[in-house]
């Protein structure tokens, strides 16, 4: 039996389960984060199918989302009763605002959705969630802070990860939705991955959306799938 202290849980922005956009891009990853149902992924010229489950392994694993804050155990007396209502509570006191249109793009060295411009209200949701639920999070294992390779991060993403628990928050967040784990230096595969991707979900991505809820997502034992359990809705 799983121990509630295993488990792990993590805020997100996902596309409600009814858009284009979400059902474009669980079929993308090849899993759906609602179900739990393996979804047969589109066909990229030049990729077999199984390279490119292998290249799409990592966002499978977590689901389509974009991260506010990152997966995390839950602080001693903490519950995930608990976490649901004050998620739901300070959902409801937010207001829905228009996200800018996502593209299709390298970010880093995996392929990503990110928004065309800047947008201040999308790094301050995500400050905010940072902030807000910390209080539920259980402190860092010595053998979580080296999975995030310390010595390769800078010193102020080492500062951020001792204060918060992950180092790419506040000032090093960037809003974005992965489609990949990390590529090959492979120019000819990341343009074709990039293409069969802006085919795939470039339409849906580039429409206007509201940011109008946030999304926990918990993983009910080490290794297992994340699974969404719980949508807050924004002035609900």
């Amino acid at each position: 039996m799983t121990m509630d202290s295993e488990k792990r849980y993590a805020l997100y922005y996902a596309p409600h389960e009814t858009s284009a956009l979400w059902r474009a891009g669980s079929a993308w990853i090849g899993r759906c984060a609602i179900s739990g149902d393996a979804i047969k992924p589109p066909e990229v010229p030049g990729i077999c199918a199984q390279q490119f489950a292998a290249l799409t392994a990592a966002p499978r694993h977590y689901g389509f989302h974009a991260t506010l804050k990152a997966p995390f155990r839950l602080a001693e007396g903490a519950t995930q009763e608990i976490l649901v209502a004050e998620v739901r509570a300070w959902g409801a006191g937010q207001s829905p605002f228009q996200m800018p249109r996502l593209e299709v793009r390298i970010v880093d060295d995996f392929l990503a959705l990110a928004p065309c411009s800047p947008h201040r209200r999308l790094d301050s949701i995500a400050a905010e969630c940072v902030k807000q639920f910390d209080h539920l999070r259980a402190p860092l294992t010595d053998a979580e802070v080296e999975r995030r390779n310390p010595r390769r991060l800078s010193e102020h993403a080492v500062e951020l990860m001792g204060l918060w628990g992950y180092p790419f928050v506040m000032d090093l967040f960037r809003f974005h939705l992965s489609l990949t784990g990390a590529l090959p230096e492979d120019g000819s595969l990341r343009e074709s991955l990039q293409s069969a991707a802006s085919t795939e979900i470039g339409p849906p991505a580039g429409a206007p959306a509201q940011f109008d809820s946030i999304c926990l997502f918990e993983e009910a034992a080490p290794g297992a799938d994340f699974r969404l359990v719980a949508r807050a809705p924004f002035g609900a």
